[in-house]
C-alpha cells in the first residue's frame, strides 16, 4: 500500500529578505509567523500495515462537544499523550487534542469548549485558514467527518488510535483515523484511513544544543472499496495559536510562491490530497489511494 505524506519543516535561523503585506501584518501583531518556522515538503512511502508496538484506541465517547457531551460528529478527545515533549511554532507541548474531523490542536486553550462552534463541510474546513477556532492546529485532512460505531448499520466501524514508538533513541507518535466516514454521512462507502506522525528531533536530548522542534508527517492510506468516496472539500495544513498565519500544505513551500502556499481557499479534490487534480463531482474512485501521483501529500518539518 502506497503511503503519501506532507511534511511541515520548522525553519530555524532563516532571515527572510522580503515580506508581503500579510507577513508584515503578522509581525506587527506580535504573532510568530508559521512560515518562519515551517516548510512543506512532498514525499511518498508505503502506508504501514499496522501501527507499531502497543496501540491505544481512543474511546468513541471520549470525543466531546463544547457542552462536554459525547459527540461522534465533531467531538474532541483532549490531552492525548504523545510520549515526549516537542516544539510546535515556538511552544513546547507533550500532548494533543484529537478531533473527529481530521485535525489536532495543541494546548489547553484549544480544547472541546472552543473548537466545535458551528460550520459544516466547506464552511467548517475554512476554519483552518482564518482566526475562527480551532487554532494552533495541524490538519492532515480537516473535513466534515463522522466516527461510525458498531450500531451504525451498513457502515464500517471507525477507529481513532495512537501509539509511540522508538527507533535508535528517537521517538515517533502515531495517530491514525481509521475507516472514518469522510465528508458524506449518507454514503457508507465514503471512508478513508489517514494519519499524523509527530517525529521527535534527533537532537531533542542533545546535551550541548538540544533542539525539540518536531517533524509532522501527514500520511494517507486506503479509501472505500466500492463506488465513490467524497474527497472534495477538506483542508490540509496548519495554523498558529491565534489563526493569524497558516500554511496550505497542498502546496510544497519550495515549489510554490507565497500567494499559493498561504492560499486560503484551495481544498482537497482527490486521494491522496494534492493541489490541482479534480475527481468527478468531487469524488475519488474507490481504492485510488495506491496510484502514484506526481506530488504526494505532505510533511511539515524542522530544518536548519
Amino acid at each position: 500500500m502506497k503511503r503519501y505524506y506532507w511534511l511541515l519543516a520548522a525553519v530555524a535561523g532563516v532571515a527572510l529578505a522580503t515580506f508581503g503585506a500579510q507577513r508584515a501584518s503578522a509581525q506587527q501583531a506580535g504573532v510568530s509567523a508559521l512560515w518562519a518556522y515551517y516548510k512543506v515538503v512532498p514525499d511518498a512511502e508505503f502506508y504501514p500495515s499496522g501501527l507499531p508496538g502497543s496501540v491505544t484506541q481512543i474511546n468513541p465517547d471520549a470525543f466531546l462537544n463544547f457542552l462536554g457531551a459525547a459527540d461522534h460528529d465533531d467531538g474532541t478527545a483532549d490531552n492525548i499523550p504523545v510520549g515526549f515533549s516537542f516544539i510546535y511554532n515556538g511552544n513546547t507541548y507533550n500532548s494533543v487534542n484529537v478531533n473527529v474531523n481530521g485535525f489536532v490542536t495543541f494546548g489547553s486553550a484549544h480544547t472541546h469548549d472552543k473548537i466545535n462552534f458551528g460550520g459544516s463541510q466547506s464552511a467548517m474546513s475554512s476554519f483552518l485558514f482564518n482566526s475562527v477556532e480551532p487554532n494552533n492546529t495541524i490538519a492532515p485532512f480537516f473535513g466534515d467527518h463522522f466516527y461510525r460505531g458498531a450500531t451504525d448499520i451498513g457502515y464500517i466501524p471507525s477507529t481513532i488510535q495512537y501509539t509511540t514508538s522508538q527507533l535508535n533513541g528517537v521517538r515517533t507518535f502515531w495517530l491514525e483515523w481509521k475507516n472514518l466516514n469522510i465528508n458524506d454521512k449518507t454514503n457508507p462507502n465514503s471512508v478513508a484511513t489517514f494519519m499524523l506522525q509527530i517525529r521527535e528531533n534527533p537532537l531533542a536530548n542533545d546535551p550541548n544544543t538540544p533542539d525539540k522542534r518536531a517533524t509532522f508527517v501527514f500520511e494517507y492510506g486506503p479509501i472505500g472499496s466500492t463506488g465513490n468516496v467524497r474527497t472534495l472539500g477538506a483542508s490540509v495544513g496548519a495554523d498558529d495559536s491565534v489563526g493569524f498565519t497558516h500554511l496550505n500544505a497542498l502546496y510544497a513551500s519550495d515549489a510554490a510562491p507565497d500567494s499559493t502556499s498561504l492560499n486560503t481557499s484551495t481544498r482537497t479534490s482527490c486521494w491522496p490530497p494534492v493541489a490541482g487534480t479534480t475527481g468527478p463531482n468531487g469524488q475519488s474512485l474507490a481504492g485510488s489511494y495506491h496510484q502514484d501521483r506526481p506530488a504526494g501529500p505532505r510533511i511539515l518539518r524542522a530544518v536548519g
